[in-house]
């Protein structure tokens, strides 16, 4: 049984509902410009804390570079081999860095100073590379040695422990004795040799007192380099 023409059009508007568009290009989607527009919003200030963080973290870095601590501090301007005492003229006042600061020596003894080991030029002058003077001890006498080469180490230098070793002729044709001090001595002192002179090296001792009666009865004396800290 056909439909009434009212019904037909009634059913023609149920079965096609008005086109209603949901992409997010369209003016008729409100919800999707919200979208996009709230997407933007939380994203700028993410982007802005970002750049802050990285200038605060480059500005940081500048300052602690120039926060660097510093000091005028003694360089050595020639080689000072060891033993040697380090004179004013040896040095010149150098800035430097905190990286390469330790241990810088003590106006006292700069004043007063021997190096402990060789120090090479530019190095700077800190408190390992320097001893006092030797001084003789309480039950010590200063003794100088006129010393053949061969008869002490080349390089010798002051502050230096030594054996003392006599050399005893007992008789002609037999062999000396040879003895070598209980207690060791510290060098004191070198005058190196005078070419117009002779090739003999003056070295002087710090050696007890009741030794000295024996050194001066033998024939030859010879020193040997001990152990730093020997007694």
């Amino acid at each position: 049984m056909p439909l009434p023409a009212f019904a037909r059009r009634f059913t023609r508007i149920v079965a096609s509902p008005p086109n209603i568009s949901v992409g997010s290009r369209g003016a008729s989607n409100p919800l999707g410009r919200m979208r996009r527009v709230g997407r933007g919003r939380v994203r700028v200030p993410e982007a802005a804390v970002g750049v802050v963080l990285v200038g605060v973290g480059v500005l940081v870095s500048v300052l602690s570079n120039r926060s660097d601590p510093t000091q005028r501090v003694p360089v050595a301007v020639r080689t000072i081999a060891r033993g040697e005492s380090v004179e004013p003229g040896d040095l010149r006042w150098a800035q430097l860095s905190g990286d390469r600061l330790g241990g810088i020596v003590t106006t006292n003894l700069l004043a007063s100073g021997v190096a402990a080991v060789d120090i090479a030029v530019g190095t700077p002058i800190v408190q390992s590379l320097l001893m006092q003077p030797t001084g003789v001890g309480p039950d010590e006498v200063a003794l100088a040695l006129a010393l053949d080469p061969g008869d002490a180490p080349n390089d010798l230098a002051v502050g230096d422990r030594v054996g003392v070793v006599l050399v005893t002729e007992v008789e002609p044709g037999a062999a000396p004795d040879v003895e070598m001090l209980e207690r060791a001595s510290t060098v004191m002192h070198i005058t190196e040799a005078d070419p117009s002179v002779g090739s003999r090296r003056v070295i002087e001792l710090g050696i007890a007192s009741s030794l000295v009666t024996r050194v001066a009865a033998a024939s030859d004396v010879r020193l040997t380099r001990l152990a730093a800290g020997t007694a």
